[in-house]
């Protein structure tokens, strides 16, 4: 198989039809942003005054929203829409 073909089955989605960042909630967005920087779930809950279970639904929550099922793809979603950037 052609070395070009197998990146691009592993590593990109080969439709297009990926959500944007402006589906997201402001507190979705956030909750990105923070994880984007390294923070962890209960960091974040700290942070909001939440309990680290409801950040991480609410983490669960926007992840189906943009259709990513790990944390590998949130982090690179995060990377490809600026996220993270300090």
């Amino acid at each position: 198989m052609d070395p070009c073909l197998t990146n691009a089955l592993l590593f990109e989605r080969l439709d297009n039809s990926e959500a944007l960042p402006e589906t997201l909630s402001p507190r979705e967005r956030s909750i990105l942003e923070n994880l984007a920087r390294g923070a962890n779930i209960k960091e974040i809950a700290a942070q909001f005054g939440r309990s680290a279970k409801t950040v991480s639904v609410q983490k669960s929550r926007l992840m189906r929203k943009l259709g990513l099922e790990n944390n590998v793809e949130l982090f690179d979603y995060a990377k490809r829409h600026g996220f993270g950037h300090l």
